[in-house]
């Protein structure tokens, strides 16, 4: 059993690791195009432990969220491949949102996509009004881990408000 302040020093650590590998994570995608999995799944692992250590009420949120960012993105690509036979998205976005959903929770993923996804096209247009040129990719990971982290984020501050 894990007594109350070390407790405490986890539930006040875990945004901090979750932050360093959102932007870990960022800038490694935007460098280089490439989510690693040796970043992915650990950050998905322990947003799950983080969970059952200090809101074990909420590890189903966890898991499912997990699985629908996962699939959700999966579909997506799928989807688009079928339509235009290319690849729109890595499996690294796939992993990332996995990590996401199981930090933020299943129901917060709808979010998440919306602000990534708007985030991401406001930078594109941006880049193709300065630069007068078209541009064949951009990493989604950025966008991802920026929104993701940003409403995980939100929902402590909220959760904090509401025990005060």
């Amino acid at each position: 059993m894990i007594n109350i302040h070390a407790l405490n020093i986890i539930c006040l650590l875990a945004p901090l690791i979750y932050l360093s590998f959102a932007i870990t994570l960022a800038i490694c995608d935007y460098k280089t195009g490439l989510l690693p999995d040796k970043l992915t799944l650990p950050l998905l692992w322990i947003g799950v432990i983080f969970h059952s250590v200090c809101h074990p009420d909420s590890v189903n949120n966890a898991i499912y969220g997990a699985i629908s960012g996962y699939l959700s993105l999966w579909l997506i690509y799928w989807v688009f491949f079928w339509f235009t036979k290319r690849e729109g998205l890595g499996y690294g976005d796939f992993k990332l949102l996995a990590a996401i959903g199981a930090w933020n929770g299943w129901h917060s993923l709808p979010f998440i996509l919306v602000i990534a996804s708007l985030a991401g096209i406001i930078h594109f247009l941006t880049l193709h009004i300065i630069r007068r040129k078209e541009i064949r990719q951009l990493p989604f990971g950025p966008y991802l881990a920026m929104a993701g982290w940003s409403e995980f984020f939100y929902q402590v501050n909220e959760q904090m408000l509401l025990t005060s």
